[in-house]
């Protein structure tokens, strides 16, 4: 497998991640509309991971179900079991930087969802609070 093909799609990722750590990190509060377009992005780069590269399922449709990938017939055309081990290596090191952007990128959203649901209790309990003491 060319080397280049690794290192483009490693390059690509990391510019994405990179685009997250700016635009929604450095700055206090990002709109739904930048969340939406790197989620694009990150579609759109595990789209064009090259057939050797994918042993991803499909994380999108909600039925991670493992891809059957051209590339794991490279250990068949007589390259040694290291290689073999080496392009299994890769793939899920490229694997592991998808599912890492995405956490990136929706903890912030998760951070606020959780906030908004303890805010709510929290305000709930008080109203329940006042109305029992009414009662009283």
């Amino acid at each position: 497998m060319p080397a280049h093909l690794v290192q483009t799609s490693l390059a690509r990722i990391s510019v994405i991640v990179g685009g997250i750590l700016q635009d929604i990190y450095a700055v206090n509060s990002a709109s739904i509309h930048m969340y939406e377009r790197y989620t694009h992005e990150l579609e759109i780069w595990l789209s064009a991971l090259p057939q050797p590269l994918r042993s991803h399922g499909d994380y999108t449709s909600g039925d991670v179900q493992p891809e059957k990938s051209h590339g794991d017939r490279i250990a068949m055309v007589g390259m040694s079991l290291f290689v073999s081990d080496k392009v299994n290596g890769l793939k899920r090191n490229l694997e592991l930087m998808y599912l890492g952007s995405m956490l990136l990128l929706t903890r912030p959203l998760l951070l606020d969802f959780t906030a908004t649901v303890r805010e709510q209790k929290s305000l709930v309990a008080q109203l329940s609070t006042r109305l029992y003491a009414q009662t009283w």
